[in-house]
């Protein structure tokens, strides 16, 4: 149920809708520019889709299409230090 009325679809998609409904209620609590608060966002935003919310990768990632790698992201070891950057 959101907002009293019953929604259809996958379970995983609905939670992410929630999350993004709970983000946008606190985005005036926010800082933009601060490391504390875009973890915060993600702790919630990500909240009961992945295990590690609110806290940078410890893996390393990709896109796959087929057999063939279409990105690589960079390695999880430079996260926190190019989030800092970036903020």
């Amino acid at each position: 149920m959101v907002e009293n009325k019953k929604v259809l679809g996958p379970a995983k998609d609905i939670k992410e809708v929630l999350n993004a409904i709970s983000i946008y209620e606190k985005l005036k609590s926010f800082n933009p520019m601060t490391e504390t608060s875009f973890l915060k966002a993600h702790k919630i935003l990500m909240k009961g889709l992945i295990i590690k919310a609110g806290k940078y990768r410890t893996e390393n990632v990709g896109i796959v299409k087929g057999d063939q790698v279409e990105h690589l992201a960079p390695p999880h070891k430079n996260v926190p230090f190019l989030m800092k950057n970036l903020l």
